[in-house]
């Protein structure tokens, strides 16, 4: 590579038409081109994703097609770009943001942290869509407080809306109203099969 970077140095010393023009120059920057691209490294742990569609909320059927591997991290990037979800491990459990919206996701693996740093992945896409109705819980409190969908980890507070995907779903939540006071409860089973909206209230 310092040969390279040597012999490119010698050619841009000359005029500029002449350079364009000389085949020997033509020749090293195709060499270079092939030369980093050769020396792009790809992490070596791949997989496969066994559907190409899923609804939020669910997991994916992934196939680790290198369990040898001992540190790998999986991450999925949402349609933003952004990160949702991160593990370590040979044999993750990756589960969708129930209240995710549609679009392209990115599921990508990193052989151990130190790949991951400089972005050396393998991944896949697949698409996320579903129907959804709205659940609106109520309470008798400004405060925030949290709720539980589907074990997944969401803040409330009051007339919040969520839209979630049709299916039977589990929603949890808790608030103390005042200091002193009792503690109001919503643990419930929610099925929900149509754009309406379904209300709750904590207790």
């Amino acid at each position: 590579m310092i040969v390279v970077v040597s012999l490119l140095l010698l050619f841009l010393k000359a005029p500029y038409v002449n350079r364009i023009l000389n085949p020997q120059f033509l020749a090293l920057l195709t060499f270079v081109a092939v030369t980093t691209t050769a020396c792009h490294k790809k992490t070596s742990s791949d997989f496969r994703l066994e559907r190409y569609e899923y609804a939020p909320g669910e997991t994916l059927d992934l196939i680790n097609l290198s369990p040898k591997k001992r540190n790998q991290i999986w991450e999925i990037l949402n349609p933003d770009g952004g990160s949702d979800t991160v593990v370590e491990g040979q044999a993750p459990q990756l589960t969708l943001n129930v209240l995710g919206k549609d679009g392209m996701y990115t599921v990508r693996v990193f052989d151990n942290k130190k790949e991951m740093s400089k972005n050396i992945s393998s991944e896949k896409t697949f698409k996320v869509s579903a129907q959804r109705g709205n659940v609106i819980i109520y309470t008798a409190t400004s405060k925030s407080f949290p709720v539980y969908i589907d074990n997944q980890l969401f803040t409330g507070y009051d007339e919040v809306e969520y839209k979630l995907p049709y299916g039977v779903h589990s929603i949890k939540a808790s608030c103390v109203y005042f200091s002193g006071g009792p503690t109001h409860i919503l643990d419930t089973i929610i099925t929900i099969d149509s754009p309406s909206n379904k209300y709750l209230s904590l207790d």
